[in-house]
């Protein structure tokens, strides 16, 4: 019989490992960087961060292909309260079952632990890298700073603002945490019962309730702001 070629089989990296080996183990030894020693406190920090951001690119994955906790849980043979805990870093799944849950999602397991390993600790971009997603009458620019796959924990832009226009809320996010800090202009937040008047150089810090929060320009001059959030 010939030799299958290489990359074919979806999932190599992790077929070849016990099947209930914890998958953030398997990170957690994985090789990192030639820059690191693998051996100080640093170098592991290093590995366990890449380990915690395991189920925040699981969650991600889903969340692309619009798929809900509970389809993605029953197809793969788990409850759905694990996945949770999967997609959040609390509980981490054997090899098997990642293999299971990434098959729900339609991503391969290998190639997820690969986009992990391949991650960047230290990412710079220049002013001439960013992403303006400029969307015709909504009166708002969101100006990206990263690619996607960077954005597994973390994400932030800067937001500008047209007078009299509102920046939509983000979507799916049930426990996140927002900072917005206005750099030019004022803003208004709407948090539940409370509204906030935010002039420039002003910060404020809050958990996300999207169902209960908005950001509104009503002055008659440009605004700007740098968002940051938890995924």
């Amino acid at each position: 019989m010939g030799t299958a070629p290489k990359g074919r089989d979806s999932k190599r990296s992790a077929e070849n490992l016990p099947p209930h080996e914890d998958s953030l183990s398997v990170l957690a030894r994985s090789p990192i960087p030639e820059a690191s020693c693998g051996k100080c406190a640093r170098c592991f920090g290093s590995r366990m961060e890449r380990s915690m951001n395991l189920g925040a690119l699981i969650r991600r994955c889903r969340k692309d292909r619009k798929l809900t906790l509970r389809t993605v849980a029953e197809k793969a043979g788990i409850s759905e309260g694990f996945l949770s805990q999967v997609e959040n870093s609390v509980s981490s799944p054997s090899v098997e079952t990642l293999i299971k849950i990434c098959d729900s999602i339609g991503v391969h397991a290998g190639d997820l632990i690969n986009q992990i390993n391949r991650q960047e600790n230290l990412v710079i971009i220049r002013r001439a890298e960013w992403d303006d997603v400029d969307l015709p009458h909504t009166g708002f620019i969101t100006r990206r700073f990263f690619a996607p796959e960077n954005r597994s924990t973390l994400d932030s832009a800067v937001l500008v603002l047209e007078t009299d226009r509102s920046i939509p809320v983000r979507k799916g996010i049930k426990n996140g945490q927002e900072i917005i800090c206005v750099l030019k202009g004022s803003l208004e937040l709407i948090y539940g019962e409370r509204t906030v008047l935010l002039s420039e150089g002003d910060t404020v810090h809050f958990w996300s309730k999207p169902e209960m929060q908005s950001i509104t320009n009503r002055t008659k001059e440009l605004a700007i702001a740098l968002w940051v959030g938890t995924l």
